[in-house]
């Protein structure tokens, strides 16, 4: 069984390959950091568009269950 870190399409894949090709391993690096900041952008703007299509009552209620202080965050 392949050790989940050595799956093909990762950084350790491409070394337990043997292709340990420093312009291969960058371009990996650049793929990975460009799909991270792609997934935090859109945890970022996920609660803002929620927050966008509540009511200030609803607003209220989801701060105090989600534990924001005083439940007047914008």
């Amino acid at each position: 069984m392949m050790h989940e870190n050595n799956r093909p399409g990762t950084i350790q894949g491409l070394t337990a390959l043997g292709a340990t090709d420093e312009a291969a391993v960058q371009s990996h690096r650049e793929a990975i950091g460009a799909l991270r900041a792609r997934l935090r952008a859109a945890h970022v703007r996920a609660p803002l568009a929620m927050r966008a299509a509540l009511t200030p009552e609803r607003i209220a209620t989801y701060d105090r269950l989600c534990g924001h202080a005083g439940g007047d965050r914008k």
